[in-house]
């Protein structure tokens, strides 16, 4: 993989918003540049969208289900980075597999994963063994697709 790596360890999946200081969750975080960094997500008010603002640099996000990654993985996107003219993200759009219906993923894109918590379906953390999985399916992305 290409760039830089910083694995951060975080508190189980669903239990983040047990953490006295807000919600923190880990995700991995995918650049226009194809630099795959893990990041620890912070929010003090709690809130799944504050920190996904931050992390992807928008104001309205949309979660999407890229058929090249595995259930229970997520992709989360600025939803309007097409109008926006953002950057073509190359690794999220062969995730997301443009090359089959032609809609690119533009910006920066955050993987997590959707789970059953204890409010219901929800976005949660990262742990160590997804970062594996998805270090085994981005290896195989870069691979097989020339990113």
């Amino acid at each position: 993989m290409a760039g830089r790596e910083e694995i951060l360890i975080d508190c189980p999946p669903g239990r983040a918003k047990d953490r006295e200081k807000g919600l923190t969750m880990l995700a991995l975080k995918l650049d226009t540049d194809n630099c795959q960094t893990m990041e620890e997500l912070r929010s003090d008010s709690g809130s799944l969208l504050g920190f996904c603002y931050q992390a992807i640099g928008c104001d309205c996000i949309e979660v999407v289900h890229p058929k090249r990654l595995p259930h229970p993985y997520v992709m989360i996107i600025d939803e309007s980075g097409a109008l926006k003219e953002l950057p073509l993200n190359p690794l999220a759009s062969v995730l997301y597999e443009t090359d089959k219906h032609g809609w690119p993923i533009m910006g920066t894109a955050l993987l997590m994963k959707e789970a059953m918590t204890d409010e219901g379906p929800d976005i949660v953390s990262l742990n160590e063994g997804d970062v594996e999985s998805l270090r085994v399916v981005m290896n195989r992305a870069l691979t097989k697709w020339s990113v």
